[in-house]
Formats: structure tokens, C-alpha cells, sequence
């Protein structure tokens, strides 16, 4: 019995590296689609020679789940001059830092959400709970918190909810 219960343990190991690595790949695969999707991708700011880069408004740790979970949190990036126009929606990206689930916070992508944001993306970096205190698919759960968030707040942020991608 204790050797069918390794076995067990083994394959299911097994099993689950195998699904990361398809959720993985399938990720990898529709990342592209987001960006051929017409109008998804905004125009890069016009800026002369000698015009400073557009600067970008932060908003940091922005609870997007529970509020007693500290890994709950986002920052939002927003280009300055689009942040007050009120009657334009922008398109809108969720930055999930790499770590393989178990490694890396928000702050590792922002040089990518500060480049987003200055092209015209209403963005939002997230952090999510880490294996293996938290264990998969914890970390799913807390992605699709966030992108409900998104969703949720849409107007507020004036979110066009047809254009949401993923980094």
C-alpha cells in the first residue's frame, strides 16, 4: 500500500507540472491574439525631438480582493495626460509578474506597465499569493479576482471592457 501511495504521489506530481506547463503554453499561444485583435493595441505617443515621454500617473497597492490578504494588491498605471479625460475609454492590460507562482512581486514588471501606460493602456500590475504557502491554483484565483476587479471598476476607470488583455 505505501508503494501505490509514492506511485500515486509521483504521477501526481507529474501531473501537475504537466498542467502548468499547458496552461503555460496556452497562455504564451493567446497572448499574441490580444494584440491582433483590432483597435486592441493603442497608438504610441507623438513626441517630437527634444519632447520629454509622457508622464505616467501610479496609483500603488490598490486592493483588488480581500482586504485582509496583503497579496491582494495592484498598482495602476496611467498615462498623465489621459487620466483626466473623461469621455475616452482606454484600453486596459493586467501585468502578472513571472515567478513560476512561487517567486517575484508587482514591482519586477513596472518598467513594462510604466512603457504600457505611456502608450495609451490603462494598466494594472498585480501581485497574488505565492506557492507553496498558497498552493495552486490559488494563484489563478487571485488573476481572475483581479481581472473581476477590472471589470467591476470599469466605468470608474473609464475601462473599455472589450479591450482587456493580459501581460
Amino acid at each position: 500500500m505505501k508503494t501505490c501511495l509514492k506511485a500515486f504521489g509521483t504521477f501526481f506530481k507529474k501531473m501537475h507540472q504537466s498542467v502548468i506547463l499547458v496552461f503555460t503554453c496556452i497562455f504564451a499561444l493567446c497572448l499574441p491574439l490580444v494584440s491582433m485583435h483590432s483597435g486592441a493595441l493603442a497608438q504610441p505617443p507623438k513626441t517630437g525631438s527634444g519632447e520629454a515621454k509622457p508622464w505616467v500617473k501610479i496609483e500603488r497597492n490598490v486592493v483588488y480582493g480581500d482586504q485582509n490578504e496583503p497579496m491582494h494588491r495592484g498598482d495602476i498605471y496611467v498615462r498623465g495626460d489621459l487620466a483626466k479625460v473623461a469621455n475616452r475609454k482606454l484600453p486596459a492590460v493586467i501585468v502578472i509578474h513571472g515567478g513560476a507562482w512561487t517567486v517575484g512581486d508587482k514591482v519586477n514588471d513596472t518598467v513594462h506597465a510604466k512603457r504600457l501606460a505611456e502608450r495609451g493602456y490603462w494598466v494594472m500590475s498585480i501581485n497574488y499569493r505565492l506557492a507553496p504557502a498558497h498552493p495552486f491554483p490559488c494563484q489563478l484565483d487571485d488573476c481572475e479576482r483581479a481581472l473581476n476587479w477590472v471589470v467591476d471598476n470599469a466605468e470608474r476607470h473609464r475601462i473599455d471592457t472589450d479591450r482587456i488583455g493580459v501581460w
